[in-house]
């Protein structure tokens, strides 16, 4: 069989496999459509070619065109075309393979993270921020052409890298964020679109080395595999929801809304979930300690700490002392036409604050199982007839601010541990409690010094963070913790 010539040789196949063939393609191509970033944890076929057991599969010519087209004044989009004319080559490939990488070189100190899922670069000493995380995309089919837009961009560069086409893009980001630079690299041989996103602490020489030294390769192990997106542009079809009720979030307060706030020490029933019921529990603000250092902290609290933030997170220095804060003050932009400015930078002392909570058990015949446990904090600001998060106060202080950011904090509070005094891993879940039993758990907050006496806690589910309150747990779980 020629194997210069799959359109001429298609013909000359046994029956079964063309059968094969052709089935594994229309599935392939109907799983794909009307799909928009479809997300595939698994790889069975690479571009339209089939993996089929005992048999030989194609891989496409190298033709894949990029280019990027400018779609504004600081928007782009990369066009991607595939303009091969079904010509292949042979590759040789195995039964239910999956695609996975190998990083030939990574710069001191970083490691992989997060292979099967969102692939990232890492300091294992400060994993947050990651310094460079990964995305991966099927190329087009023969005869298509996938778009990806980018919009914020100061500066673009078309090169390549090895011998694969690749896009440079320059964002502009403001503050600490890691997707300042992007890599788009085609990899016509697994057929993948590599985005590659890193800031100033990897670089482009470094970012380069990295995506020339980037290895694929099949394997028929699934837990190895990388997760790939789909960048079809078809329109998809409507689709039933499941209604779900949530509760009512809002942006502020009136004070005959929000009128009763517990104190610390105080005791107070609220409903909590527990193996997805709900469950009655008496709370208590048990202590809040404010302090300079991680290691006036508890042995056990810093070791929990540890395990989500690494030995030397960025809110830390050398010797555990808590490190100022940068906000930004920023008049945004659409990231087509304009972008956004910084009109005034303030640095902010920070505090760490370290809050218990106890929870008691009031029923006296049954246990409580796998109860989870929230304490979300809000800097609350006092507006005279209404309490308003800062989040909302703060660019009313600058004419033309649109929102405020800082490098630790969004933007005056960050969340750092929920713990429930056994294992770090668990998080913000007591495994149980016994009848009549009361529970101790731990968190802990990086906190601007300046908002230490606005400080409030709600310990009652909220699912919108810190700067939306929950109307139905207003005058129930709110607590005043300020100092």
């Amino acid at each position: 069989m020629n194997l210069h010539n799959l359109k001429q040789d298609y013909p000359k196949m046994p029956v079964e496999i063309k059968n094969m063939i052709s089935s594994e393609v229309e599935n392939h191509l109907s799983e794909k459509k009307g799909k928009k970033f479809k997300k595939y944890k698994s790889i069975a076929a690479a571009a339209a070619i089939i993996l089929l057991a005992g048999t030989t599969g194609y891989a496409a010519s190298k033709l894949i065109e990029l280019h990027s087209n400018k779609t504004g004044n600081y928007s782009y989009e990369t066009e991607i075309i595939n303009s091969q004319d079904n010509s292949a080559t042979e590759t040789d490939i195995t039964d239910e393979s999956y695609i996975t990488v190998n990083f030939l070189y990574l710069p001191d100190p970083l490691v992989v993270t997060g292979l099967t899922d969102k692939l990232e670069l890492e300091d294992p000493a400060n994993p947050q921020p990651y310094y460079s995380y990964f995305s991966f995309y099927e190329l087009p089919e023969s005869g298509e052409t996938y778009y990806t837009e980018h919009t914020d961009i100061i500066y673009k560069e078309e090169l390549t890298i090895g011998d694969m086409p690749a896009i440079f893009y320059e964002k502009n980001v403001i503050g600490n964020q890691t997707n300042k630079y992007l890599y788009e690299v085609v990899n016509e041989e697994f057929n993948l679109l590599i985005q590659m996103n890193f800031d100033d602490r990897i670089g482009k020489d470094d970012a380069i080395k990295i995506l020339e030294n980037m290895v694929f390769s099949k394997t028929n192990n699934k837990n190895l595999q990388i997760g790939i997106g789909d960048l079809s542009y078809e329109p998809e079809e409507e689709t039933s929801f499941i209604h779900m009720d949530y509760p009512e979030q809002v942006l502020s307060a009136t004070k005959e809304e929000l009128h009763t706030f517990h104190s610390i020490g105080e005791t107070f029933t609220i409903t909590g979930t527990a193996n997805y019921t709900a469950r009655s529990v008496d709370a208590c603000v048990k202590g809040v300690q404010v302090f300079d250092n991680i290691n006036q902290l508890p042995d056990d609290i810093t070791e929990a700490m540890k395990y989500w933030n690494g030995d030397s997170p960025a809110f830390l220095d050398e010797e555990g002392n808590v490190l100022p804060d940068t906000l930004y003050y920023i008049k945004g932009g659409d990231g087509i036409n304009t972008i956004s400015e910084v009109l005034k930078t303030e640095e902010k002392d920070t505090k760490l604050v370290y809050i218990e909570v106890e929870y008691t058990n009031t029923d006296e015949t049954s246990s409580i199982y796998d109860l989870l446990f929230y304490c979300q904090l809000y800097t609350l600001n006092d507006m005279g007839d209404y309490y308003e998060p800062y989040e909302y106060s703060l660019p009313k202080e600058v004419e033309g601010c649109d929102w405020v950011k800082g490098d630790l904090c969004s933007p005056t509070i960050s969340h750092i541990l929920s713990y429930n005094g056994v294992k770090a891993e668990d998080n913000n879940h007591i495994l149980s409690i016994s009848p009549g039993e009361t529970y101790t758990v731990y968190h802990l907050y990086l906190v601007h010094e300046d908002y230490l006496d606005d400080m409030y806690v709600d310990l009652q589910e909220n699912p919108g963070g810190s700067c939306t309150m929950i109307k139905d747990n207003f005058n129930i779980s709110f607590v005043d913790i300020s100092q």
